[in-house]
Order: structure tokens, then sequence, then C-alpha cells
């Protein structure tokens, strides 16, 4: 996608029967000559600038306003339509228009709450997208050299999509602490257009003939960019730390009520965590893993032997940790070293600090580093398993496949309980998971569990799995008996045995084969 891959060096050579608008008609290229480095410099430019406009929007949408299955579809069309359109034919892009039409939109972007209807925001962010890289393509389009040129041209147009890649997974991780790459993509857009102007000996902006009128226009642009930068770069003051790795951006917030505030860490549009801050509440497991949620019910519930051992699949802020008692052994795996930072002994949950067990953190990815200590060790004998990294709604499918669980059932005690969260907006997860269970001959038990305030605990999907039938059975049956102790209403749970479902339904995930389409929500 770095280069006009749908059109043919000979579309740009003039064949025979070509439209008047080919590469050596007047006007093919600016003032119909190759150019040197400054022209080669434009190329470079004006494709990269496309790339990291695409991926800014991608970016947007996907991690900041909506992390929908296959969305990042909508501007990678979006980004080849332009591509296709302006190297169809020279008549397709008009630039003022198009600028028009790209300013409205930034202003529509700009206007838009970040509560607003998906739809409208995606609509918005594509025809952002579309006008923006209409221009960048067709400025290229019109800057074509002559057919001797064309390998240069390619080799610049290339390597510009490249750099601009680059910028955006490899560059900006380190320089920002947040997406700011569509701010910067926009700004690039802007100095390429009117450096395209400056060369265009058609554009009233031509330097040879416009130069008072830059006097005008330079100061404009400054002021749009200050302006627009104020508005993107104003502090928020709930924000109290926000810091960007190559996993995402988190950001910590802390919000005042009456009862004394709480903090939070989110990634994108998903919350990893909540603890309040008062001496009373701090301790008290949150959101997905508080007392009446299924793993809490579980946890509660179930006779645990002094010293447990207890694996923990993604620390979040370290909720979980409040469940250790005095002897307890508790590891977690995660792989983003920002999140261990924040939720440490150092950050800004005390989760961990506070637990009454030993915590230890093991940082990088999950599977290799439980069967990294299976090879020097042999099992970590876990009495409890617990899988916290679905939550989000993007899936780690390779967290989910049989030879994922294969090294999970090595992990676990023999008599062992694996919970496994599945909260997520738009994958149903439960039937996959307890369909894994069954492959290695355990059983499960799905625990949805509506959200219960008054015990600080939100909506969640758990499956429960254990080795041995009547363990499980056991298990459901002192669940009733808790959340009938902690006075909910009955419709506020809903328990199902993994045996109760047609599991043969739902495909086998393994390293060679998963299909997300089979578990998306579609309604």
């Amino acid at each position: 996608m770095d280069g006009p891959s749908t059109t043919s060096p000979e579309r740009f050579a003039g064949e025979p029967g070509a439209a008047a608008d080919g590469p050596d008609a007047p006007g093919a290229g600016t003032s119909g000559e190759d150019g040197g480095l400054s022209r080669s410099l434009l190329w470079l430019g004006l494709s990269g600038t496309a790339v990291v406009l695409l991926m800014g929007v991608t970016n947007k949408l996907c991690l900041d306003v909506a992390s929908i299955p296959f969305l990042w579809i909508v501007p990678l069309a979006t980004y080849l339509v332009t591509f296709i359109l302006c190297f169809s034919t020279e008549r397709a892009y008009r630039r003022g228009p198009f600028v028009v039409v790209a300013i409205a939109a930034f202003a529509v972007t700009l206007w838009m709450k970040p509560g607003e209807l998906i739809v409208y925001q995606v609509l918005a962010y594509c025809v952002l997208l579309f006008s923006a890289c209409m221009g960048l393509h067709g400025e290229l389009y019109r800057a074509r050299p002559a057919p001797r040129s064309l390998t240069r041209f390619y080799l610049f147009v290339s390597a510009g999509g490249a750099l601009g890649g680059l910028l955006v997974g490899i560059v900006s991780p380190r320089l920002f602490d947040d997406y700011y790459e569509l701010q910067v993509g926009l700004l690039m857009a802007a100095l390429m257009l009117l450096a395209a102007c400056a060369v265009d000996p058609k554009s009233w902006l031509h330097w040879d003939r416009g130069r008072g009128r830059w006097r005008i226009v330079a100061p404009l642009v400054l002021a749009a960019i200050g302006a627009v930068a104020w508005l993107e770069l104003r502090p928020d003051p709930l924000v109290i730390h926000k810091e960007r790795s190559f996993f995402g951006v988190l950001t910590v917030h802390e919000l005042p009520d009456a009862g004394g505030g709480r903090r939070t860490l989110t990634n994108g549009t998903t919350v990893h965590g909540l603890q309040f801050l008062n001496k009373a509440a701090r301790r008290l497991p949150t959101s997905y893993f508080g007392r009446a949620t299924g793993l809490g019910l579980a946890l509660t519930s179930r006779p645990r032997k002094v010293g447990a051992r207890i694996g923990v699949i993604g620390l979040g802020v370290g909720t979980l940790a409040a469940y250790g008692r005095e002897g307890d052994f508790m590891r977690f795996y995660e792989i983003d070293p920002v999140v261990t930072k924040l939720a440490g002994p150092e950050g800004y949950f005390s989760f961990v600090s506070d637990s009454k067990a030993e915590v230890e953190f093991v940082l990088g990815d999950a599977r290799l580093s439980i069967e990294a200590e299976q090879a020097r060790s042999g099992s970590q004998a876990f009495d409890i398993l617990i899988l916290d990294a679905f939550s989000s709604d993007s899936i780690p499918i390779h967290l989910m496949t049989r030879e994922a669980f294969e090294g999970y059932f090595r992990a676990l005690a023999p008599d062992g309980l694996m919970a496994v969260h599945v909260s997520n907006r738009h994958f149903q997860l439960m039937s996959l998971v307890s369909r894994l269970a069954a492959e290695f001959g355990a059983y499960s038990l799905q625990v949805r569990t509506r959200s219960a305030p008054q015990l600080q605990s939100g909506l969640s999907d758990w499956v429960l799995i254990a080795r041995d039938s009547d363990d499980l059975m056991r298990l459901q049956m002192r669940i009733e008996k808790r959340h009938r102790a902690l006075e909910l209403h009955p419709s506020a749970i809903i328990l199902r045995r993994g045996s109760e479902v047609n599991l043969d339904a739902f495909p086998l995930w393994t390293d060679d084969y998963s299909d997300l389409l089979s578990v998306m929500r579609w309604n």
C-alpha cells in the first residue's frame, strides 16, 4: 500500500490511445520537467504523508473510537480508492474542492464529542481521510515525471510509504504519549499541499509569481496550526498520568466523588481497572473482579489451602492481588512494562503493595513465559490459574488455541481451578473456551453476572474449568449459596454447564486455524 500498485507503468508511458491527460500531454508533471532532488523529495513527502494519515485515522478509529473487529478495513479501502481515482485520470482531482472538504471534515472531528455515535465518527474521519488523500495523491499524480524517469518516481513513492509506516509504527511510540499521528499527518498534508502549490506554475501560490501572497498565507497557516495544536493538546485535569508503549496508550484518571475519589486505568475505549482511594475501600476488588462476579464468587466460596499458588495472565491494575491471603503466592504474567510500572509498588494503584500474598511479576508474553518455565523446572502447579488477557475488545488469538490451553493445563495442579475472563462487547467467547476445555477432558461452568454497584462489581462473563466433574458441581453449588448470602437477585446470575452446550458447533481454534467470524456478536 506504499505505492500506486493498481496502476501500471504503461499507463504513465502514454500507450496508444491514451487520453490527452497522459504524462506526455501538456501539463503532465510540474512544468513538464523531471526535476531534481526537490521534485524527488516532493514525491517522497506526498506518498509518506498519505500513509501517515492512513495509519493515524486507523489508530484513531480502532483504538480510540471503537475496537470493532475489521474496522481497519474501512480506512484502508478509503486510502486505496483515492489512489485508484487519482492515478486513473487527472480530471478526478480538483485542488480547491477537496481542500474545502478536508477543512470542513477536520472541523467536524474537532467539534464531535468522544461519546458521539460511532457511525458518525467513522464517517467523519473517513471523509477527512478521503479528501486529504485525494489531495496528496492528486498532487503526486500531477507531479509525475516523463516516462524516462518513472523508475525513480516509483522508487521515491515506495520509499515515502515505507518511511511513513516507520514514523507511525516505530518512531511515534517513542516520541509521543498519545496517538498524535493523525494531527501530525494533517500538519504534514497542509505543508505538502503548500509545497506542491509553490512548484506548480498553474497555482496562484507559485513561488516565482506569488511571493507577495505567501506573506499573507504563511501567517494564516501558522495561526491555524497553533489554534489546532492548542485545542488538541489541552491538558485534561482528570488525567494524572499518560504514557504510550508499543501496546497502546495507558491513561490514569483520578475522579473525585463523595466517597474520596477513585482511579481508573484505560487503554483506548477499554477500562482495565478501578480502585477507590479511601482507606476503607481501596483494598476491595472491583469491576470485572468484584465479589459479585463469577470469579469473586468462586474465590470467596471455594475452600483454599494455606499457601495457595495462584497464576494470573494479565495484570491490569493488579486488582486480583486483593484476593491474596497470608502465605499465598501470586505470579502475574504481563507483556507491557508500562502496566507493571503503573500497578507496581511505585505506581498509581496499591492493590499489589496492599496484598497479603507474595506477589511476583513476569514480564513478557504469557504463553511463552509459561512454556519457558515448564521447560526449565516442570509444572508451575498453580492451585488457581486466572486468564484475564481477553477482556479488551481485541483478542490475542495465540492465547486462545488448543496449544496454548495445553500449556495452561500443564501449569495447573491436578485439583486446580482455571478461570477465564471472557467479557467482550464484540465476541462471544464462552462456548469457545468450553470447547477448548472439553478438548482436554475437562469440565466448564459458564458464569454471567449482572453489575452489583453495592459490591463494586460490574457486568462480567467468566468460564470456570476443572478436571473433575464432581469438583465443578460442588463449586457451582457453593457459588449459588454465596450469591444468595450476598442478597443478590436470583436473576443477577446465569450459570450454565459447558456440557449443556452443543460444543461441536464451535470450531476448535489451533495455532494453524482460528475463525473470528464464528464468535462475533452479529446483533
